[in-house]
């Protein structure tokens, strides 16, 4: 990886960087460039001269793009959650395998890169999964460069993917369109499982990996410490010992009537200790959620949610109560308050006249 300096009295560039000249790999220097830029572009002239180019492959790095994918991914899979190596690998072998042709990692330029990232601008992706893509892409040159020596990384050259598009819409229901839908929910695993959802703002996959031990009987509270997922290749779900982070392991606390309705609904259906409650042996499927979802909102008139948009939902209604931040970021296991500004400011259109009444009592 080449390592840059600036000389503090000349003001001017130099650039470090390793070579092989003689078949022995030794260190270089370039140096009395004006810029940053220029000194890196002397770098990449200076390298595609070098007459020992192709011998690089004695510093570990001339292999293809298939086998740089296989050490990232042994790189990445103790830091990881099955989900996410279920995603990466999705992500690697549709979007980027075969873009690159087999091609050797140092033959790879800024060119091919930028290339690869129009192809993706042309499949009409979401701003956020093209970053989340490039990440991966960047992630596995900075894993190159960090460990096999690359020279460089040609992601970093690349002018990422701008975000052109409006924020999308965030639908929420109000008590009384809650109230509409849950009247018409005539299954009873379903009832629970939606008036769960919007009463305690928790994810999807959190309440489904719920068990009769996770009912903390004397408080009224549900512990939150483990999701399930169906993203992993060798079983059709996996339940995870660890939510998406540390602040998502917590307590909420349920209405009486929710805690009333859960007790009678693990009773009735005769569900153990070591059984999810939603339901039994294997986890309630998210696309048959959704589709009950949208057949109970069809027939109830409100507007179709999301699943996850009852936890937008329970932040507006949380909001509408006059919760503070604080405690609507703890109750929906959020890192920071920053997050939950970042994601539900839009929900608070009142708090600038709010501030600005309070200030105006202060300096009266």
């Amino acid at each position: 990886m080449p390592n840059y300096e600036k000389n503090q009295k000349t003001k001017l560039w130099s650039i470090r960087f390793r070579v092989i000249e003689n078949n022995i790999a030794v260190r270089k220097r370039l140096s009395g460039y004006k810029t940053q830029k220029l000194a890196y572009n002397a770098y990449l002239e200076y390298m595609r001269k070098n007459p020992d180019y192709d011998k690089l492959k004695s510093l570990g790095y001339n292999i293809d793009i298939d086998q740089l994918y296989l050490q990232y991914r042994n790189y990445k899979e103790s830091r990881l959650k099955p989900s996410s190596m279920y995603e990466l690998d999705g992500i690697y072998y549709r979007l980027i395998k075969n873009n690159f042709n087999h091609a050797s990692i140092i033959s790879i330029t800024k060119l091919d890169i930028m290339k690869w990232q129009q192809n993706l601008i042309d499949l009409n992706y979401s701003y956020k999964y093209k970053k989340k893509i490039r990440c991966i892409l960047n992630g596995m040159f900075k894993f190159a460069v960090m460990y096999l020596d690359l020279p460089t990384n040609p992601v970093e050259h690349i002018e990422p993917f701008r975000n052109l598009s409006s924020k999308p819409i965030m639908n929420v229901w109000s008590i009384y369109d809650y109230k509409l839908f849950i009247s018409k929910v005539d299954n009873p695993i379903y009832s629970v499982y939606f008036e769960l959802l919007y009463v305690t703002g928790c994810r999807k996959s959190e309440l489904l990996a719920l068990c009769p031990t996770d009912i903390i009987r004397n408080t009224h509270e549900v512990r939150i410490h483990k999701t399930v997922t169906r993203k992993v290749t060798d079983k059709p779900y996996e339940v995870l010992n660890t939510p998406k982070t540390k602040a998502s392991i917590r307590k909420v606390m349920l209405p009486l009537t929710t805690y009333n309705r859960l007790l009678i609904h693990i009773s009735d259906n005769n569900i153990s200790n070591d059984e999810f409650i939603f339901y039994k042996k294997n986890p309630l499927p998210e696309t048959s959620i959704q589709r009950k979802l949208d057949h109970y909102c069809k027939i109830s008139g409100v507007t179709r949610l999301k699943v996850h948009e009852f936890r937008h939902s329970h932040v507006s209604l949380l909001i509408a109560s006059g919760e503070s931040i604080v405690t609507i970021s703890a109750r929906l296991g959020h890192a920071n308050i920053e997050e939950t500004l970042n994601t539900y400011s839009h929900l608070m259109p009142g708090q600038d006249k709010e501030l600005t009444d309070n200030l105006n009592e202060l300096l009266i």
